[in-house]
């Protein structure tokens, strides 16, 4: 699974404090803990084909039945260029 998500971008300033391929709802993707200009987030990264017929708020679904994250937390969706969704949630900043 992993080399679905070995071209996965990455910014400039972000550096990536771990990652881990899982699946979830049967759909591979991959698990990225993320830090960039002081503040942390989660990911988990999705390739574009394999939830094109999916919309945002069942990504988002699909992501809360996880136990990655806690009843409550704002869960953010960006269907990038590059071929991959990204569902953000966990950020620090968010939490004000």
């Amino acid at each position: 699974m992993a080399a679905n998500f070995s071209d996965v971008p990455v910014g400039l300033e972000t550096v990536i404090m771990g990652q881990a391929p899982v699946r979830l709802a049967g759909i591979n993707a991959l698990y990225q803990r993320w830090a960039c200009d002081g503040h942390t987030a989660r990911s988990i990264i999705f390739r574009n084909e394999d939830v094109a017929t999916m919309a945002d708020d069942e990504l988002v679904h699909c992501v809360r039945q996880s136990p990655l994250v806690a009843d409550g937390t704002e869960v953010t969706v960006v269907r990038a260029a590059s071929g991959y969704a990204f569902v953000n949630f966990d950020c620090d900043i968010w939490a004000g």
